[in-house]
């Protein structure tokens, strides 16, 4: 169950870093607030090393408000 809470808030924490890292790069291009802020959907996946068990994320897609499907 611990292995589980921790995997979940290092994804988490991925996620919510790789937003803000996009946000803080889309706003300073558009010299505007970047419509990420309304809404967002990422297409992550996961890459394990089967020898180490160490899990690698890859961000594949970036859907944004007017685009995104679900």
């Amino acid at each position: 169950m611990e292995t589980c809470l921790r995997g979940r808030q290092q994804f988490h924490k991925f996620i919510m870093d790789t937003y803000d890292e996009l946000y803080k790069v889309e706003s300073k291009q558009l010299l505007a607030k970047s419509s990420i802020g309304v809404f967002v959907r990422f297409d992550v996946a996961l890459i394990v090393d089967q020898g180490t068990q160490q899990v690698t994320y890859f961000v594949n897609e970036v859907e944004r408000t007017q685009t995104t499907t679900l």
